[in-house]
């Protein structure tokens, strides 16, 4: 007896050991992958009475072949076994994922169904970056780049653009949903559909996309959105800087561009004897250069330039405050600054403090490695003019 339950106990260990002929073992997942087909972007829009979900494995295998579905159901989770059902290509895996895109109307109507099915579905990352269309459908764009022209190369060449302007920042899933969690609003990056039809040379022309700014989430659902100048203010103030370009008059009838070199930015509150919050104190500095100059100027006015350009950003900072303040939606995370500045006096406000904060803004500007274009310039013991 006792020799038969050591026998049971070892068989027993040996198949958790090798996975076979039990559940959870270290292979059950197991799929080769000449099996799989991997989506790289995964479009989200709403549908009359559910929703309807498109996807596109950019271009894979030896001869660059794109997979392109699209289909409806009534919750996400039927939509996708769906996209399986008319395959014809092997298993759609979404643990490699890149790129979620939502449509305009699956935004106003609200992300909450989909950063849940996110979170809790074993095979879409929590690290799948974020994009909304500022108009159109997900679908439209994934289903309508081009021949031989897919949407995930699209997203690649935005996100690389983003990176290098601070016109918007590419978020993921997961900071989407702690920021919604924790301060009940977020920014996305926000995209435009544009035809690529005498900007592109493809076969056919399709759609394309730029970025164009953010788009500002309450609630899970789009509220509003913030482009051009406001949108590289908005970068500069959530400390996302690119290469930022301004031109302002330079004094001499034409016109300067300044490229920013440097930015920084911080949020400092205060706090009354009583407890109740006090003016932030929010500031923005930045370093810019002269790129180029329109109008033949032979010298700069750097201190007409620095204050046109404190002007400028001023008046778009104190727009972005305002909007967080009208929607009163902390997509600046000011919650977050006056949560660690006191924990206490931060408890105890109403639900309602944003709109009752007051902000004293200041703006510094410097032109940097600037010249005038009448003096040479020596370069290895030479001038040059």
């Amino acid at each position: 007896m006792r020799r038969l339950k050591l026998i049971c106990t070892i068989t027993a260990v040996c198949a958790l050991l090798s996975g076979c002929g039990m559940s959870g073992g270290i292979y059950d997942n197991y799929r080769a992958i000449e099996e799989l087909r991997l989506i790289q972007t995964l479009g989200y829009d709403t549908a009359r009475g559910g929703v309807t979900l498109s996807a596109s494995s950019g271009k894979q295998g030896k001869d660059g072949d794109i997979l392109l579905l699209r289909r409806e159901g009534e919750t996400i989770l039927q939509a996708m076994d769906s996209l399986q059902d008319y395959t014809t290509e092997g298993e759609l895996f979404f643990a490699h994922t890149r790129y979620l895109l939502v449509g305009r109307d699956a935004a106003g109507r609200g992300l909450g169904e989909l950063l849940d099915f996110v979170e809790r579905d074993e095979d879409v990352r929590l690290g799948t970056e974020l994009f909304l269309l500022e108009d159109g459908a997900a679908a439209d764009l994934i289903m309508g780049p081009g021949e031989g022209y897919d949407v995930t190369e699209v997203l690649i060449s935005v996100k690389e653009d983003v990176e290098r302007r601070a016109v918007s920042h590419v978020g993921n899933v997961r900071e989407t949903a702690v920021a919604l969690s924790e301060y009940g609003a977020a920014v996305v990056c926000l995209l435009r559909t544009v035809g690529t039809e005498g900007s592109v040379v493809l076969a056919e022309p399709g759609l394309s996309a730029i970025p164009v700014g953010y788009a500002v989430l309450k609630d899970g659902k789009l509220t509003a959105t913030v482009t051009d100048e406001q949108a590289e203010a908005l970068s500069l103030l959530l400390n996302y800087p690119g290469t930022v370009t301004r031109v302002f008059p330079d004094g001499s009838g034409g016109e300067t561009a300044l490229r920013f070199e440097r930015a920084d930015s911080s949020f400092t509150p205060s706090w009354e004897p009583d407890g109740s919050p006090g003016p932030v104190e929010v500031r923005l500095s930045v370093r810019a250069v002269v790129a180029e100059s329109k109008g033949g100027a032979e010298a700069f006015d750097t201190d007409l330039l620095a204050a046109l350009l404190r002007s400028s950003l001023e008046e778009d900072v104190r727009a972005l405050l305002g909007l967080t303040q009208a929607l009163d939606a902390d997509f600046l995370s000011l919650g977050r600054e006056m949560r660690i500045s006191s924990g206490k006096n931060f408890a105890a406000l109403p639900e309602d403090w944003l709109p009752a904060l007051e902000f004293n803004v200041a703006v510094d500007a410097v032109i940097d490695h600037s010249y005038d274009l009448d003096t040479p310039l020596e370069m290895n013991g030479e001038a040059r003019t």
